[in-house]
């Protein structure tokens, strides 16, 4: 997707920006930022529990992320 941001913005001067979703490895977040505006989004409030119970159920391994992100 970011291939194909940067192709529409190259033919059409397109402005674009990456948005990764928290969780996502930091690696994996700044390698195609990389020289690109990017922002990372990140539940709060009251509605941050729902978001975590839909993540898992989407993906068990969602929560195995989650839990190495607190415990490190």
């Amino acid at each position: 997707m970011i291939a194909a941001a940067e192709r529409f913005y190259e033919e059409y001067e397109t402005p674009h920006e990456i948005q990764m979703l928290t969780g996502v490895r930091d690696s994996a977040q700044t390698r195609p930022a990389t020289g690109h505006e990017g922002w990372q989004y990140v539940p709060y409030d009251n509605k941050w529990l729902s978001y975590f119970y839909r993540r898992v159920a989407e993906r068990r391994e969602n929560l195995t992320f989650a839990l190495r992100a607190i415990v490190r």
